[in-house]
């Protein structure tokens, strides 16, 4: 052990867990010594685990974590003792050292201490997840493929995509992802909808939000507008009213008022559709609205009813290109939570996210309607992006990081908890559907936050040392809790942050203008290249999976030659 209280791992010092072990060598410092469970509660709250012959595996999912972390305490304390009692019986023909070894079994008996040589585990190796949390347990007997592929936390999805790799009967293929600014973009989503329909076919634009929710709203492969009389309604800033599963809705109280949804003629994909599906409130007093494609009437909504309950419209056409028409008829209340646009065969992926939300907001939403919602989607895999805007909120942040560790460990547990709340809220519209988290991608702190470790690099564009921005100090422990709470749920983990070359990484894709300025975002070329790779992430594993060599999916590094601390490749 250094001075400083780091240890070096692989013949170099691991930066964030040595800055770490450094602060909270408080448990005798005499001895040299931590406390296991304590070591173990910073590193998971920094996103990497302890490991050694005297640790205990990190927290398992499904119990309190700090409850976890103490019982730690209390076996390190046994451990010790043990060790101690069994060097003291080795030592019994040397009395001098008989008693000293029994000195030592006292002292570790009543303190609870142990010093052990903790290996640092960055997480993305073979055999685990990243940031040290367990990989999804599979059967492992050997022959029983069926099995292992029918476990599978994408079973539903491979399926589809072996159908539509076939060429046989019609069959869909319906991805749902909500999330935050990243999903609300639809530039990473986009890009993803155009190689899965390029590969699987075109299944149609698929559902979004009705005319512009808010001012900035932006999707790919599809034209949209609306008259100014409707008024876009943020569920993140406003608690009146319903709101369904994206969150947002459109309404108006006037008559003439017209939203257009088009198909777009020089778009790669959306270019066609034959079937038109509109979500919209039914409530007491609702007005008429008048539904044109391709300026022949379609149809009539009648919004009136007795409660707020969801109401779908359908209409079914020639597969094509067209140009729908919403008009209100009366002066009464509509609401429009969104519109949906496919073909009868293909793929279909839809974006569903708010600028600056963070998982809980969601939660606020009226669980009725979401599942509603959710349950007229049929999505056959449910996607969650969360996790920037978490890192920045008081809720899970403590003042003093160095001192609070127990603190901030509850308050991400108690994010753990709402995670796999906000998975099951989804889920409860589609039971069947399969579940994919996709972990935040890294980020840089703000200003004045900054905490850098030297790297050297020995690429373009970057050569000689730079000292690379890490992400905030509880975004490890973030990241954890989402993937805790994914192991819980069943579902699959795609780690954007990893993709990108580990914590640090944003600072890197910033070299490679790949990252924003403010260090949250992408830049679109950025986006594109994180779609990329979890499409071929997904690709290679559904192939092995049709292979009979089925295995939990992973995630490649993008840039290998520049990634910081995760591993190169898979």
């Amino acid at each position: 052990m250094r001075r400083d209280g780091t240890r070096p791992v692989g013949g170099r010092l691991h930066p964030t867990c040595g800055g770490w072990w450094a602060r909270l060598r408080v448990c005798g410092t005499r001895h040299a010594v931590c406390l296991t469970g304590l070591c173990l509660a910073a590193l998971w709250v920094m996103g990497v685990s302890c490991a050694s012959s005297d640790a205990a595996a990190p927290p398992s999912a499904g119990d309190g974590l700090v409850d976890q972390v103490r019982d730690e305490q209390a076996r390190a304390a046994d451990s010790a003792a043990a060790d101690a009692a069994a060097a003291a019986d080795a030592a019994a023909a040397d009395a001098a050292a008989a008693d000293a070894a029994a000195a030592a079994a006292e002292t570790a008996a009543t303190q609870g201490t142990v010093d052990t040589a903790y290996a640092i585990d960055t997480g993305v190796g073979a055999g685990a997840g990243a940031h040290g949390s367990p990989p999804l347990a599979l059967p492992t007997e050997a022959g029983d493929v069926a099995r292992r592929r029918a476990s599978h936390a994408l079973a539903r999805v491979y399926e589809r995509m072996a159908q539509l790799d076939s060429g046989g009967a019609p069959a869909r293929l319906v991805f749902l992802q909500i999330g935050d600014s990243h999903t609300a973009s639809d530039t990473s989503t986009g890009r993803l909808r155009e190689l899965l329909q390029v590969r699987f076919g075109d299944g149609g634009r698929g559902y979004a939000f009705a005319g512009l929710p808010w001012e900035r709203y932006r999707q790919r492969h599809m034209g949209y507008r609306m008259s100014a009389g409707w008024r876009g309604v943020n569920g993140m800033r406003s608690s009146q009213g319903a709101f369904g599963m994206g969150g947002a809705r459109v309404e108006t109280g006037a008559r003439g008022e017209t939203i257009v949804r088009e198909t777009c003629d020089r778009c790669e994909v959306g270019r066609t559709f034959s079937r038109l599906v509109i979500h919209y409130l039914e409530q007491p007093g609702g007005g008429r609205v008048r539904v044109r494609v391709d300026g022949d009437e379609a149809g009539l909504i009648v919004s009136d009813g007795v409660a707020s309950d969801l109401g779908v419209f359908e209409w079914t056409g020639v597969d094509g290109p067209h140009r729908v028409e919403l008009e209100t008829l009366d002066r009464a209340p509509v609401t429009i939570f969104g519109i949906a646009t496919e073909r009868e065969r293909g793929v279909v992926v839809e974006a569903m996210g708010i600028n600056g939300a963070q998982a809980r907001h969601f939660l606020r939403f009226d669980e009725r309607l979401t599942a509603a919602e959710v349950a007229a989607r049929a999505p056959d895999v449910l996607l969650f992006a969360f996790g920037p805007n978490e890192a920045y909120s008081s809720r899970y942040q403590v003042r003093r990081p160095d001192e609070e560790v127990f603190e901030l460990l509850e308050k991400l547990d108690a994010y753990r908890v709402e995670y796999g709340e906000l998975i099951a809220r989804y889920r409860a519209g589609a039971p069947d559907a399969a579940c994919l988290v996709l972990l935040p991608p890294d980020m840089t702190p703000r200003a004045g936050e900054d905490r850098c470790v030297p790297q050297r690099f020995d690429a373009e564009p970057i050569r000689g040392e730079l000292c690379v921005r890490q992400p905030p100090y509880n975004y490890g422990g973030i990241i954890n809790a989402q993937r805790y709470a994914a192991a819980e749920a069943g579902c699959a983990v795609w780690d954007q942050q990893q993709a990108m070359g580990g914590p640090g990484g944003m600072h890197i894709w910033q070299e490679l203008r790949l990252g924003a300025a403010d260090g949250v975002h992408l830049t679109s070329r950025g986006y594109d290249r994180l779609a990329e790779g979890l499409f071929a992430d997904l690709v290679d594993n559904w192939t092995r999976w049709m292979s009979d060599e089925p295995e939990p999916l992973g995630t490649t590094v993008l840039h290998p030659e520049l990634a910081i601390t995760a591993s190169r490749g898979r």
